[in-house]
C-alpha cells in the first residue's frame, strides 16, 4: 500500500519500506532448514523451486530423498515417462548421502534406456534405501553389480522385471530389510549367494510369480532373520514335485507362508518363533 503525501520523495520511501517488510522470509532461512522443508514436497515440485530465484537455484540438489513414478492414464494417449526427468535431475543432484530413492517405471517407460546405469549412479551417493519397480514393456534386466556391494544400503525393494543375477563379490553388510516382489532369479545359486552375504538381514518378504521357474530349491538360510513372509502365486496345475522351499533361520520370530503351488517344504528348528501363519498345499517332509 502506498501512502499519499505532499512530497514525492516521501511516497517512494514509504513504498520501499512496505516492500521490505513483505520480503520472502522463507528464502532467508539457512540451507539445511530449507532442505528439511523440501522433504515434505513431491520430487517434481522440489526441482521446480530452482526457478524461484537465484537463492533457490541449487537448494533442491541437496535433498536426500527422491521419488519418481510413471503415471499411467487411460485417457491420455500421449503420455510421457518420468524417465527423462529422472535421468536429468539425478545428474544435477549433489547430496553426498542419498537416504532414499524410489523409482517406479511402468509400461510408458522407454525400452532403450539404461536403468542399471542409473541405479549405479545412485549407489555412488552412499545410498541407504532403494525401491525400484520396473514394469516396462522390454525384457527383464539385471541390476548393476555395484548395487550388491553397497556398504550403506539398509533397505532394498525390487519389483517385477528385474533379474537377480548376483555376482560372487556380493556383500551387503548393512542390509536389514529385503523385499523381492515377482522378480526373476538367474538360478538357485544367485538366491543363496545373496542371502548368505547379508549378515544383519532381519526382515525378508518374498512374492513369487508364475514366471519364476529357474529356482528349484528356494533356500532361505539366514542366521539373523527375524521375520519371513513368503507368497507363491504359481498355480497348483503347474506344480512339480522337484521344487521345494527350505528354511533355516534359528532366530526367526514371525513366519507367514501362503503357498498353494504344491512344492515340498522343509523348515528347520526355530526355537524363537512367536507367531506363524501357514496356508499351504505341499508335500511336507519329515521336518515340516
Amino acid at each position: 500500500m502506498i501512502y499519499a503525501t505532499e512530497k514525492p520523495q516521501e511516497v517512494i520511501i514509504s513504498q520501499c519500506v512496505r516492500e521490505r517488510n513483505c520480503e520472502d522470509r522463507i528464502s532467508a532461512l539457512p540451507d539445511d532448514l530449507l532442505v528439511k522443508i523440501l522433504l515434505f514436497v513431491p520430487t517434481k515440485d522440489i526441482v521446480t523451486t530452482m526457478i524461484l530465484s537465484k537463492r533457490w537455484r541449487t537448494i533442491w540438489t541437496e535433498v536426500p530423498r527422491l521419488e519418481y513414478e510413471d503415471i499411467v492414464s487411460n485417457t491420455n494417449s500421449e503420455q510421457k515417462s518420468v524417465w527423462w526427468f529422472l535421468e536429468k535431475s539425478l545428474q544435477l543432484h549433489k547430496a553426498p548421502i542419498l537416504e532414499s530413492l524410489c523409482i517406479q517405471l511402468k509400461e510408458i517407460c522407454p525400452t532403450n534406456v539404461d536403468v542399471a546405469k542409473l541405479v549405479g549412479q545412485a549407489v555412488d551417493r552412499s545410498l541407504r534405501r532403494l525401491l525400484f519397480h520396473l514394469s516396462w514393456l522390454a525384457k527383464p534386466t539385471s541390476m548393476p553389480n555395484i548395487l550388491y556391494t553397497c556398504e550403506t544400503l539398509t533397505e532394498l525393494e525390487l519389483f517385477n522385471k528385474i533379474i537377480l543375477d548376483i555376482p560372487p563379490s556380493v556383500c551387503l553388510p548393512s542390509l536389514a530389510k529385503l523385499y523381492l516382489f515377482c522378480v526373476l532369479y538367474k538360478d538357485d545359486v544367485s538366491l543363496v549367494r545373496l542371502l548368505s552375504n547379508c549378515p544383519v538381514l532381519r526382515i525378508l518378504l518374498v512374492i513369487r510369480s508364475e514366471e519364476d521357474g529357474n529356482v528349484k530349491k528356494y533356500t532361505v538360510k539366514v542366521p539373523s532373520l527375524e521375520e519371513f513372509t513368503y507368497l507363491y502365486k504359481r498355480p497348483l496345475s503347474l506344480a512339480e514335485n522337484t521344487r521345494s522351499l527350505v528354511l533355516d533361520c534359528p532366530v526367526l520370530t514371525k513366519l507367514s507362508i501362503n503357498d498353494h503351488s504344491g512344492d515340498s517344504c522343509s523348515i528347520g528348528n526355530m526355537p524363537s518363533i512367536v507367531r506363524a501363519e501357514l496356508s499351504t498345499f505341499c508335500y511336507p517332509d519329515k521336518k515340516f
